[in-house]
């Protein structure tokens, strides 16, 4: 037993000195072949338009055109609208037709209602507000002389007396009637303005505009308490018109009382060739008619 066991340990020691060979190392994986993915093929950048060029910068310094009707001489110069008798927001076809049917009644070949002086306003008048912009310069124009005071108030026949009192009544009822008839976008006048139009302070107007709305021939606005011409009114400007000539002037002209000077034969010359033109023109659009 005791020989068994030292053999075995004897094995076992020539067996734990053997020389054990190290571990070899481990096997690196294969390289794998790169795949490249197909991308897309981006088209190359198509060239870029020429810049269109910028437009041309205003001028800082540019003086505008001035308006050819904001003259001394248009203070005297007729109201188109009320020649050709329409509104001032009348449209270019009412424009047209009004003028149409109107140049055909003056015209100076109608033998019945020809009038050549007539025929002529009626030309000047379409000329100038069938074009937009110089409706747009003429109504800017128009504004502006009608928020200016008109110098016939300024005779002292409106301030003296009981004649004063009288004909600031009939000045009065004369704005407020032109206003209504020729303006249906506003159809009355404030105070402020009629101020302004008479040259008149407010304590002047109060018992005139009394007087008028007790005899119901003036009413107050209820959208923005101005003073507008009734019916009532209308009738008594219309009977009174013949026999009151301060009444008379204001309806038919609104402007100054002094006739404006003669012109000059120059001038007579140049204003005949262009009343020829419009007569031409205007011939033509009423036979186009």
């Amino acid at each position: 037993m005791s020989q068994a066991m030292r053999h075995w340990i004897d094995v076992r020691a020539e067996a734990d000195l053997a020389y054990v060979p190290p571990p070899p190392p481990p096997a690196e994986p294969e390289p794998q072949p790169s795949v490249i993915e197909p991308r897309a093929i981006q088209a190359p950048p198509a060239p870029q338009a020429a810049d269109a060029p910028a437009p041309p910068e205003a001028d800082s310094w540019a003086v505008p055109e001035p308006n050819p009707f904001l003259n001394a001489s248009f203070q005297d110069a007729p109201n188109f609208y009320e020649i050709l008798q329409i509104s001032r927001r009348a449209d270019l076809e009412t424009i047209h037709r009004v003028y149409r049917i109107m140049a055909a009644r003056f015209h100076p070949d109608n033998p019945v209602s020809g009038d050549h002086e007539m025929f002529l306003k009626l030309c000047e008048a379409y000329e100038v507000l069938a074009r937009p912009e110089r409706r747009a310069l003429y109504d800017h124009a128009l504004c502006a002389r009608e928020t200016e005071p008109i110098p016939l108030f300024g005779a002292r026949i409106f301030v003296d007396g009981l004649g004063g009192e009288l004909n600031r009544r009939f000045g009065i009822l004369a704005l407020l009637y032109q206003r209504r008839r020729t303006n249906q976008g506003s159809l009355g006048i404030s105070l402020v303005e009629l101020e302004n139009r008479m040259s008149l302070p407010r304590e002047h107007l109060e018992f005139t505009l009394w007087y008028l709305r007790s005899k119901g021939y003036v009413q107050v606005l209820e959208e923005n308490s101005d003073y507008a011409v009734t019916a009532l009114g209308v009738d008594y400007v219309e009977s009174n018109s013949a026999a009151n000539p301060i009444l008379r002037q204001l309806l038919t002209s609104g402007c100054p009382a002094s006739r404006p000077a003669r012109p000059t034969a120059a001038k007579r010359r140049s204003r005949s060739k262009a009343a020829a033109s419009r007569v031409r023109r205007g011939i033509a659009v009423v036979r186009a008619a």
